[in-house]
Order: C-alpha cells, then structure tokens, then sequence
C-alpha cells in the first residue's frame, strides 16, 4: 500500500495556516484505507465531537496526520503538461499525496489551446465594450453593473 514519493515532492509542502502546522491536517480512515481528504483539527472538532485526534486508536471515526503536498511550483510553466494527484497513501507517520506530470495527449492539447484563444478573444471582447463605455477598470462596480446590463449576447458579439 506505501507508494515511495520523492523527496523533492515532499519538500513542497503547502504550509499550514493552522497553530498546529502540517500536522493540524487529518485524514478521516475506514478499514479500506483513507476514504476522504484532509480536514483541518478545527473543522474535525466541530463536526465529529466522538473524535479523539490525539489518540487515533480511541476515535471514532478514526482520523490519522495527514500532509497535503501542492503542485510543484516549477510545473507551473510548463505548456502542455497534465498534473495529476496520486492518491495518499502511509508512509508510517502520516496520509500523504503526491504528483506525477504527463504530456497532453494532442486531443488534449488542441483543446487546450482552442480554450486559450476563446478566453482571449473573450477577455479582448470585453475589455472592448469597457472601453468603448469609458471604463479603465473592468473589476469596478460600475463597469460590472455596464457588463451586467449589456448583457453577454451583446457584449461577446463584438468583433474584437
């Protein structure tokens, strides 16, 4: 059931903004293995009072530490790549997840890239309108409220 995680995946723990640090996080376990997410001691707390997260042998339900790792920050630059969670599997000391990273299939890819350019034509659509209307700032109230009334029909029927 342990799955080896590289040690330069481990290192990218998300920090936790809990008192407790990265082990404030708890993954809720069944005979099976674990069966949901982490959860953080707060949200454990307050919805299963029978837990004891101290004593995991004396809980029910039966929580264990957990660590929860985040995407490789270098990963984020890199085009055309999928990013896939392994599932969290005990190294001995607590539930732990890790990442693997693929190519895109081409189906994957053209997609991808039709995605990219209708959020771009989208976004140049809109910016459009806002300044067509005198608007600079298009997260402001005013020019939401100008989006809002216009509509997207219109808004996204401008040739831009």
């Amino acid at each position: 059931m342990n799955k080896k995680i590289p040690s330069t995946v481990i290192d990218n723990v998300i920090p936790s903004n809990h008192d407790g640090g990265p082990y404030d996080m708890f993954a809720r376990i069944e005979p099976e293995g674990m069966v949901f997410k982490p959860y953080t001691r707060e949200n454990i707390t307050q919805a299963f009072l029978e837990a004891n997260l101290d004593n995991p042998e004396q809980s029910t339900p039966r929580f264990e530490k957990a660590k929860i790792i985040s995407r490789p920050v270098e990963w984020a630059e890199q085009e055309f790549k999928v990013w896939e969670e392994s599932p969290y599997t005990f190294n001995g000391e607590y539930w732990i997840n890790g990442w693997s990273k693929r190519d895109m299939t081409p189906k994957e890819k053209l997609e991808t890239q039709i995605n990219n350019e209708v959020s771009d034509k989208k976004d140049r659509q809109i910016m459009a309108f806002l300044k067509s209307k005198g608007f600079e700032d298009s997260d402001s109230i005013e020019a939401i409220a100008a989006l809002n009334a216009a509509g997207p029909e219109y808004v996204f029927s401008l040739d831009a």
